[in-house]
């Protein structure tokens, strides 16, 4: 596991973005990961799901956002805006560890 626990509230409340801290919880088993990359890369805020199968929450989370389902690829099933493709969604499924990622991409 290369994250943090919602328990640890700094790395918690200052770093995790305000949409996946209000992500459905479908697993009682998940962590947090947070990157700031330099320059102009987006700011990565996601919410990892361990022992968890099942997107359909999450895709209606994603819906009441206002983001919608445009592709995937290599990172998984992209989300957008209408007209805002920053910030974006990823949800990624690794079925074979049961493993479902949801991140979010801000500049």
């Amino acid at each position: 596991m290369s994250g943090f626990k919602q328990s640890e509230w700094g790395p918690y409340h200052f770093f995790v973005d305000e949409d996946i801290k209000n992500a459905p919880r479908i697993s009682a088993d998940y962590y947090f990961r947070f990157r700031r990359l330099d320059g102009p890369s987006p700011e990565i805020s996601g919410i990892v799901y361990l022992d968890a199968t099942e997107t359909a929450a999450l895709e209606s989370y994603l819906t009441t956002l206002g983001y919608h389902y445009v592709t995937t690829d290599e990172y998984g099933d992209r989300w957008e805006k209408e007209d805002w493709p920053i910030p974006e969604f990823y949800l990624w499924q690794d079925k074979e560890r049961r493993m479902i990622f949801l991140t979010k991409y801000t500049l």
